[in-house]
């Protein structure tokens, strides 16, 4: 999700403070997500995936991260009940949550946008480095025709096999739509950051939009 979205704390905190024992607060299971991520990075990524020198490795297995520290804080801290039972609902109320947070910080005429989109005929796909489920959120339920996470390929944006996989699922969900097939076609990929989302999409072939609205929000406030 765009930087503007504060982290859902407040139910999934409610949740881990009536079953822990001791302060956790959204900044304690962070430090936690970043020890673990420290100890052992490749846990967290798929380490098989060759990288070009200057690629920055980072943390896309943000599912088993945020379930693993929540596990770890249970055990710290004395929990009740089964640790891995704790650290999954723990995650499915913060996942709900952030899904709320997405729905409120949406992009100005983003639904509509696509909406009309998926009216004229195209077909729409999401790429996100995060762990939320697009097709979930309020507004873009059913917008999507399909959606690609980088904890799902085992790295993260910039890196073109994100892209490839994502131009794999469009092309199995309509043949002859893309570039590369008899008919021949064109993509487009719109997003915030310059590096990540159009330089890198633009390597693939893609024409590229990039969106400064998130970073305006952030100036302004």
């Amino acid at each position: 999700p765009p930087p503007t979205i504060s982290p859902p704390t407040p139910p999934c905190q409610s949740l881990v403070d009536s079953s822990l024992k001791g302060s956790t607060d959204d900044k304690v299971i962070w430090k936690v997500m970043k020890r673990l991520y420290a100890a052992t990075p490749s846990d967290y990524y798929d380490s098989s995936i060759s990288v070009d020198e200057g690629f920055k490795r980072e943390p896309v297995m943000l599912t088993k991260l945020r379930k693993d520290a929540l596990r770890s804080l249970h055990v710290d801290l004395s929990g009740e009940g089964d640790p891995q039972e704790f650290a999954d609902r723990a995650f499915e109320v913060w996942r709900d949550a952030r899904h709320e947070a997405v729905a409120e910080n949406l992009a100005s005429k983003a639904a509509e946008t696509l909406g009309k989109l998926r009216e004229a005929g195209y077909m729409l796909g999401g790429i996100t480095n995060g762990n939320s489920e697009p097709g979930e959120v309020k507004g873009l339920e059913g917008s999507l025709d399909f959606c690609v996470k980088a904890e799902d390929v085992g790295v993260g944006k910039p890196h073109p096999l994100v892209y490839e996989r994502s131009l794999r699922e469009a092309r199995e969900a309509s043949p002859g739509a893309l570039p590369g097939s008899e008919e021949g076609g064109w993509w487009v990929h719109v997003g915030d950051d310059l590096v990540k989302d159009c330089v890198a999409s633009k390597g693939l072939g893609a024409r590229t939009i990039l969106t400064t609205e998130y970073h305006k929000r952030e100036v302004e406030e």
